[in-house]
């Protein structure tokens, strides 16, 4: 290969470099990607072995000294917003939103085993801050389509206590309406409390071990140790 054919070609491939560069700029600055505070994700571009997105992860928000596990918030969807110090254990939120579902995750909430794995997968979940504090602790909360679940502030803190909240498979054999469960302040704080839970309970309630198992009734504020 002689010295003309080598600049060439060099020119051929600078050529291509620029057009490429001049393409992907304008569609780079649409792809805006998440909002990720320094301090979370263990501090490292994103993907990474503590965050991963499905998709693109543009309009994903995640607060301060989240995420910090290796594994913590991985194969997230894009409608995710997790506040600060919060799914900071091995698998926490893995899968959050992850098939075009939606979660907002408070402060200081899902910091345990899987305590928030696959919530608002296809549906839409929103879990206030101090919240879901326990090992598979909201696991699976409105998982399905037409799904969704809203648990308050200091609550389903235990292994297990509202897992699948407002999800589908907890309806009884037959046709699937749209469900919701909704979990109060202070609330389904045992062992199993709330498990299975697809109606409303209250402010204070069910704070006994398996107090509100396979509840698809309204639960009113202060009610314990429901058999």
């Amino acid at each position: 290969m002689n010295f003309r054919s080598v600049v060439a070609r060099l020119i051929v491939m600078a050529a291509w470099f620029i057009a490429a560069v001049a393409f992907a700029g304008p569609n780079s600055a649409l792809a805006a990607g998440p909002t990720i505070d320094h301090s979370s994700c263990g501090g490292l571009g994103v993907p990474n072995l503590f965050c991963s997105f499905i998709g693109s992860g543009d309009g994903a928000v995640i607060r301060r000294n989240s995420c910090n596990v290796p594994g913590a918030c991985l194969n997230l969807g894009n409608d995710v917003h997790i506040g600060h110090d919060s799914c900071n254990q091995a698998f926490a939120c893995i899968f959050a939103a992850g098939n075009n579902g939606s979660i907002v995750i408070g402060n200081n909430s899902c910091n345990d085993l899987r305590a928030c794995f696959d919530t608002g997968y296809s549906g839409d979940s929103v879990i206030h801050s101090n919240s879901c504090n326990g090992p598979f602790a909201c696991t699976g909360a409105a998982f399905d389509y037409n799904t969704t679940s809203v648990i308050g502030n200091d609550s389903c803190n235990s292994g297990n206590a509202c897992g699948g909240a407002g999800d589908h498979d907890f309806i009884p054999i037959g046709p699937q309406p749209v469900t919701q469960g909704t979990i109060g302040n202070g609330s389904c704080n045992a062992l199993g409390a709330c498990v299975l839970a697809t109606g409303v309970i209250g402010n204070g309630s069910c704070n006994a071990e398996r107090a509100c198992e396979y509840n698809y009734l309204d639960v009113g504020n202060d009610v314990r140790n429901r058999p």
